[in-house]
């Protein structure tokens, strides 16, 4: 969204991880009079966090992604989270504007804890911000943007499905904000990720590493090895890490992990730590070769075996939470020249 934003004015943004109730003050302080507009993210661990920040902020829009199982483990209920994400309809203004995901099972719920208008954005008929013709590559994909106030065709530069819904959720906000078609695409033309979010770099032996290792949960998991799946190249190669703070149901998702990586192909799989080692059960009962799959206790012994299995152009995916620490691996992978 400051991406597509910074292409009709300047914009003030949330940097890197500072999304809590100490780093986002911290993003509001660089507000000055020349910035047209300002995009905070906001942190949710618990029940009413989101509703202090929004005290702090005072947002007029909103945008929810999706109701996922990150931080399971401290809320105890996918009813639970929803409440506490919810928290960012019921602050928003009378006047106000809260996009919500039409293909999510909980949005209907969201929607009625507000007072804004709320606008539904996706693929399917019901979205009033909707993509049609979509077509994926490699690079992103392109698709037909279908609204009320504007439509047309659109081209995203970053991968996966997931990124999709994303850019959809952006341009309904840039839309309720007055932008066009030809503003939304210049900003989408010049988006730039957050580090250690699906970086493409250059690895050892003539590899791809896509450095994904920023955080991970069951969905973002099961999104980006499906963006490795896509990737064009040798062998396909997942070094998954422990997903932490799901509580009662972290063997299950980790297990649903493996199974996943296998219905997409993945062909070799490292993991790193002691619950990723259930994503390595999953992946074998799902029918992935013993010998395709390593259990390492930590970073170093992962991106040994790495080291001793490559060959030009394999690609490799690294994810994990963040405190796995898993850029350590991308750091051993890293071709010199880059």
């Amino acid at each position: 969204l400051a991406g597509i934003l910074s292409s009709s004015g300047e914009v003030c943004r949330t940097r890197g991880n500072l999304n809590n109730h100490i780093g986002l003050p911290l993003v509001l302080l660089e507000l000055s009079r020349s910035c047209r507009f300002c995009v905070v993210e906001m942190a949710m661990r618990g029940l009413g966090e989101i509703a202090q920040l929004c005290e702090i902020a005072a947002p007029t829009g909103g945008i929810i992604t999706n109701i996922g199982v990150a931080h399971y483990e401290r809320l105890g209920s996918k009813e639970n989270i929803a409440r506490a994400k919810g928290e960012l309809a019921q602050s928003l203004p009378h006047g106000g504007f809260l996009l919500l995901n039409s293909e999510d099972e909980w949005s209907s719920f969201i929607g009625r804890l507000t007072s804004a208008e709320v606008i539904y954005y996706g693929m399917g008929k019901k979205a009033q911000i909707r993509a049609e013709k979509v077509q994926f590559a490699p690079w992103g994909s392109s698709f037909m943007l279908v609204s009320d106030r504007v439509s047309g065709p659109l081209k995203l530069p970053l991968p996966g499905k997931h990124n999709l819904y994303n850019c959809l959720a952006a341009v309904g906000a840039a839309v309720q904000l007055g932008l066009g078609l030809e503003e939304i695409q210049q900003g989408l033309n010049q988006i730039n990720l957050t580090k250690m979010r699906l970086e493409h770099l250059k690895g050892i032996k003539g590899t791809t590493i896509i450095n994904d290792a920023y955080n991970a949960n069951p969905d973002s998991m099961k999104a980006s090895l499906r963006v490795l799946s896509n990737f064009l190249g040798n062998r396909k190669i997942a070094v998954l890490g422990d997903m932490l703070e799901l509580g009662e149901i972290a063997v299950k998702e980790h297990i649903e992990v493996g199974r996943e990586a296998v219905y997409l192909g993945i062909d070799y799989l490292i993991t790193v730590g002691e619950l990723a080692e259930h994503t390595a059960q999953g992946a074998v009962d799902a029918g992935l070769s013993e010998k395709n799959v390593f259990c390492a206790s930590n970073n170093g012994q992962a991106a040994e075996r790495l080291k001793k299995i490559v060959v030009p152009g394999d690609v490799i995916l690294v994810k994990g939470s963040r405190a796995v620490g898993m850029e350590e691996i991308v750091n051993a992978l890293r071709d010199a020249e880059d």
